[in-house]
Order: structure tokens, then sequence, then C-alpha cells
């Protein structure tokens, strides 16, 4: 009985309690079951939706609800809250995700399947007439005389208006509501969405039948579109359209600042998400919040202490949102940045009106042909934004561009915008010419013999970062002052380069 075994597992899901987030682990991106893991406060609206969907009259034909949100918005979430609701008041409840059928196989078929799955306990007559039906209507489609024999061959000469109305009796002596849930309508393709939209508004039109069905509204009405159907097409699928409400921007900061819990830099952190400093409105969801997180868990396991954390969690922003303007500056900063005051900026027209582009970029990252090696770099930023970005996102990169590299950042030695320190970002680990902050605040602690050592057999390739390490450390007592000088004295002979 699969009322009896819905009704059952939703018992058991209320029962449960969330799983703790395991140190470390991914965070997995599948909906929530019911109202108790609702994280936005959107179990009240799920809920009374619910009700009017379960007290819709449907006397005269099926009732229809379009649950309306953007990718990643939690639409999935939302009808689970539905769902669990309307088992809880006693509801038919039919799962069919059209998705899963894969684009060779007769949707209208695999619909009537799954009712006759949940139907055939209340009514054995029900179950062979909904057979014969899916049968017939999947007979329609080929030539006549095919048809025709069809008929023939099932004995059956019933027409398939009288076998509807049969169908519409039988549902309607079910006094229980019977709900259709339809998911991830924005997962099919042109086609699949106008076969699902036949059955909802015309195959299963039926009396006591009430359909919910989840989508991002645009992609399904450019679907439509593209097959020359009619503009409001889907006005006259749904009678009601429910656009998922907004949720608080504080409780998205909230489960972030949650699922950060591994950073041992609580403080930057809580500074990172107030000051403006992170591009956090860049993520619009729990999907985005999630993805973020696994991202930069990744990269800060291998780089906590040798880096800024607003650098980095803005850099796996720009790798999230816009990848291949991350992967553009990962491949070519040195050619698309300008040094300022030992710091790596921005192209500024005004301050940089002299600098130029090289042929590397424009050829081989940018892909624009040019006359000649003298291309302003401005041009080049319009030639690689056209087609890729409008001009909302353009102005959202620039931004965090912006937020990465600008001229009046801090003098910290760990900063992406430091010649010295650049690379390891965008390698997700130390570099070979890098000395580890967290070794030097080691070594700083040991006595001046142990210090000498650990300076002493510093590589070669080292002696940069080492010596701008020294130069920046500001010393607490004398005994350091004299390591560092002494340090700087001796290490500084091997390195010629005059630029630290």
């Amino acid at each position: 009985n699969c009322k009896v075994s819905e009704n059952l597992q939703s018992k058991s899901r209320n029962k449960t309690t969330k799983e703790p987030q395991k140190d470390n682990a991914f965070l997995i991106d599948n909906p929530i079951i019911n109202a108790d893991e609702d994280l936005l406060g959107r179990a009240p609206f799920a809920e009374s939706l619910a009700n009017k969907v379960f007290n819709a009259p449907t006397t005269n034909g099926a009732f229809t609800v379009g649950v309306v949100a953007s990718w990643g918005y939690g639409k999935t979430s939302f009808l689970n809250i539905m769902k669990d609701c309307l088992l809880r008041k006693g509801a038919i409840v039919i799962n069919f995700s059209p998705w899963l059928y894969g684009e060779d196989n007769n949707l209208t078929k695999a619909f009537f399947a799954e009712l006759n799955k949940y139907l055939k306990v209340y009514n054995r007559t029900l179950s062979e007439k909904l057979i014969l039906y899916a049968e017939l209507l999947e007979s329609a489609e080929v030539p006549y005389m095919k048809f025709f024999s069809k008929l023939l061959k099932q004995g059956y000469k019933q027409s398939l208006e009288s076998l509807r109305c049969d169908l519409e009796k039988a549902l309607k002596a079910i006094t229980t509501p019977i709900v259709v849930i339809i998911d991830d309508l924005d997962r099919l393709g042109a086609k699949e969405i106008i076969e699902v939209m036949k059955i909802i508004r015309n195959s299963a039109n039926f009396a006591n039948i009430r359909f919910v069905a989840a989508y991002d509204r645009d992609y399904v009405a450019n679907a439509i579109r593209s097959l020359t159907a009619p503009e409001n097409y889907l006005e006259k699928i749904f009678q009601v359209e429910y656009v998922l409400p907004n949720f608080d921007r504080n409780k998205l900061s909230e489960y972030l600042k949650e699922q950060l819990s591994f950073v041992e830099e609580q403080e930057e952190l809580g500074k990172c998400l107030t000051s403006g400093n992170f591009a956090i409105e860049e993520l619009t969801n729990l999907r985005d919040v999630k993805r973020f997180v696994n991202m930069f868990q990744m990269v800060y396991q291998q780089l906590k202490g040798e880096i800024v954390l607003v650098d980095l969690m803005n850099l796996i922003i720009l790798k999230q949102k816009y990848f291949s303007v991350y992967n553009l500056f990962a491949n070519s900063y040195e050619q698309l940045l300008f040094i300022e005051y030992y710091r790596y900026v921005l192209f500024n027209r005004e301050k940089h009106s002299n600098k130029k582009v090289g042929t590397y970029i424009v050829n081989n990252i940018i892909n624009d042909k040019i006359r000649n090696d003298h291309k302003d770099i401005n041009e080049n930023w319009d030639s690689f934004f056209q087609g890729k970005y409008d001009n909302v996102q353009k102005t959202k990169i620039i931004d965090l561009l912006d937020k990465l590299f600008t001229s009046n950042r801090g003098d910290e030695n760990k900063s992406i915008n430091r010649p010295l320190s650049i690379g390891r970002y965008f390698y997700d680990t130390l570099l070979d010419e890098d000395f580890s902050i967290l070794k030097f605040k080691d070594l700083i602690k040991k006595d001046y013999t142990d210090f000498m050592d650990g300076i002493s057999k510093s590589g070669p390739t080292k002696v940069r970062s080492l010596i701008k390490l020294l130069s920046n450390y500001e010393f607490n007592n004398e005994s350091e002052y004299e390591k560092i000088l002494n340090a700087l004295l001796y290490r500084g002979d091997a390195l010629k380069d005059k630029y630290v």
C-alpha cells in the first residue's frame, strides 16, 4: 500500500534529527525532507500552500499549481515540505520525475504507469482502465490502421472518450485527495516540457487530481517559445503560480559562518563577513553557499596561515561564479596586473595610460586578433567580456577584482596583491620560492642558535621571500631585534636583485 508506506516514511522522517556536519567533510547539496530542517523560514509558506492544494475544488477537473524559482533556490526542498504536510493530512501523494525517463521514453505512458502504481490498491478495475487508457493514448499517436488493429486485437471497442469518463467516475469515488508532484521541469528539453504540459492539461485532467509542478519560469518559458508556442502558454496550464519568497540574507550569512567553523582565524572570518570586503552578495542561495564552502575548504587546508583570509575567499568567489575570468588571471596575472608601490593593481586608464598588454594575452587568452602589439588593455577587456557576461555581471566582476587588487591595501606579507605571495593563491600551495610564514613564526620563538640554523638552511630560491618577512617583522624585544638584524645581514648577501 503506497499510501500507508508514504505515511510511515513521513512519520519516520519526522522523528529523525539532523546529522551534524563532520569536520572537513564536504557539504552535500541534498534537499531537505521536512519543516524541521528548514533554515530559510519557508516552512509556513509551504504548509499553507499544501493546505490550499489539499482543499482545492476538483469536481470539474484537475487543479494545477506551479512553484516558481530560479535554479538553486530550494524548489525541491519546498516541495518536500509540502509533501510531508500533505501526507500527514492523509493525501495520496504521487511523485512523478519525468527527467528520469530520458528523451526516448513516452512520458505519457510513464505517467499513467506511476499513477497506476499508487491507485491500483483502491480499485482494481480502475487499474486496468488506467493501463488501457495509456495504451490507447500511445496508439493514437501512430497511423490510423495501426491504431485500429490494436483495438481489434484487444477486443475492446470502448472509445477513448468513454474510457476517460469511466476513469473520472472511478477517481471521484476515491474520496482521498490525489496530489501529483512534478519536480525539475527545468531539466527537460522543450519537447518533453510540452509533453508534460499536455499530460497536466489534457490527458490527465481528471477530477480529484491536483498537480504541483516546480520549475524555473524563464527556462521553461524560453523552451516552450522555441517550439513557437503562444507567449501565455504557462498561464493556460497553471491556475496558480506561486513564486518562492525571498529569505533573510542574515540567515544565509549565519549558515555560511556556521559551515566555516573549521577556519582557525574566527575573528578574522567575522570581520570578513561583516566589513563589506568579502563579496558575500554573490552567494544568493544555499546551493551557492555549499559550493563555496566545498571549494574554499580544499584550498584553505593547504594554505591556512599563509594567506589573507578575505583574499582567498574573494578568489574562490571569482572561481565559482566567473571561472573564465579566474582562469584568465590564474594563467596570466603578470600580464594583466601592474606593479605599483610593490603591489599588484588593476589597470586604470588614467594612471596607466602608457601601459600596454602583450600579444601573448591577446592571442592566447582573449583570442582577439590585433594589428600590432600595443592594444589598450581596456579594449581587450571589452572583447573578453563580449558574449560571455552581460553588463551587470561585468560590473560585479570588476568590483570583485577591485577587492582583490587595490593599491591601498595593508602591508601584508601574504596578501594576494603582493608579488611574492600572489602565486600561492592560484597554485593552491606554497611555491618553491615561498618561505612559510608559519615556519617563520615558529623559528622566531627559538633561541638565537636554532633561529640562525633554520635561516641558514633555507634554500636559495626562498631568499627574497625570507628577507621580505625579516624586514617587515615587528620585533617585540632586544633578543628578536638581534636575531632579525643578523639574519638580514646573513641572508642579504645572497640576494643580488635590488627588488624585494
